[in-house]
């Protein structure tokens, strides 16, 4: 797939309001975000700068759900978590009064926001919040360079012809430099590996085939009395699959029935870290699965 910026895998695009992109994208831990993409104009720059720290602070405050916000030279873009499912409903209607009024106070308008109320939290979250005109005129989406006023730069003596030579070579070495750079991109930018098939072959095969490929691995046993001990019986994700270089792989190797001796779930409520909840399950033979941060009214980590 192809990659934003050398890091997101872009899935989708559309195009948003003049001068951005919308772009539905897998981060490299494999979560999946939207990225909403600005091709902004010099004279926007400023206020681009004073949209990203606004971003920057609601996330500090747990108040927006942003995995990054971007401002250089050709790269100004915000990605955003996707909502859990069924919290849509949930959608705040009007900001809380004071997360309305630093939105404001920052320049922008705080009816394009959208704010989502998650199940258990103490507060919504924003979800979205476009680059776009501020109602005290200090900002703008237009993406679009202010008119200027056309002067006149070729003396009035120069050969017409000569120019178009000049344009012809200039256009010609232009087009030489975007093929140069659309491949460099392509060789440096856009890697990918298509998951190989391995299932039926014995596990250390398997993930031999993978490594090779430059993927990483990490067996689950599963019990299979129809299967032959040792084997691979499933991948995830399915074989076909394009992914980018050091991504995880799932195996799933049977085991006879009998072999897998059940485990008691430790008690992992009230630990300080992921970390210690990781080692806590290690320690029964279990795995740490998916994990969600949530907005809530109890001390970050825990």
């Amino acid at each position: 797939m192809p990659l934003l910026d050398g890091r997101y895998e872009i899935h989708s695009e559309s195009a948003g309001p003049a001068g951005s992109s919308t772009f539905l994208a897998t981060t490299p831990s494999g979560d999946v975000v939207r990225i909403a993409w600005y091709d902004i104009s010099g004279e926007q720059e400023a206020a681009f700068e004073r949209y990203r720290r606004l971003i920057r602070q609601l996330m500090r405050a747990q108040q927006a759900a942003v995995v990054d916000v971007v401002s250089r030279p050709g790269a100004h873009y915000v990605v955003w978590r996707i909502p859990p499912d069924g919290a849509a409903a949930q959608h705040q209607r009007s900001l809380e009064p004071s997360l309305s009024t630093l939105i404001r106070e920052a320049g922008f308008d705080p009816e394009t926001a959208r704010s989502i109320r998650i199940d258990g939290s103490s507060g919504a979250r924003l979800f979205e919040l476009p680059f776009t005109t501020a109602t005290d005129g200090r900002a703008s989406v237009g993406i679009e360079a202010p008119a200027k006023t056309p002067r006149r730069w070729l003396p009035p003596n120069l050969d017409r012809g000569l120019l178009k030579t000049w344009g012809l070579s200039l256009l010609l070495l232009l087009s030489a430099a975007l093929t140069f750079v659309a491949a460099w991109e392509l060789q440096t930018n856009d890697a990918i590996v298509v998951l190989p098939d391995v299932v039926g072959l014995p596990y250390q095969s398997a993930a031999a085939t993978l490594s090779n490929a430059g993927l990483r691995v990490r067996p689950v046993a599963i019990a299979r009395d129809n299967a032959t001990s040792g084997d691979v019986i499933a991948t995830v994700p399915t074989a076909g699959t394009t992914l980018r270089p050091g991504r995880e792989v799932l195996l799933r190797v049977a085991i006879p029935t009998g072999q897998l001796a059940p485990r008691i779930v430790p008690r992992l409520v009230g630990l300080s870290s992921v970390a210690a909840s990781r080692a806590t399950l290690e320690g029964s033979d279990l795995l740490l699965g998916e994990v969600i941060t949530l907005h809530l009214d109890t001390p970050a980590g825990i």
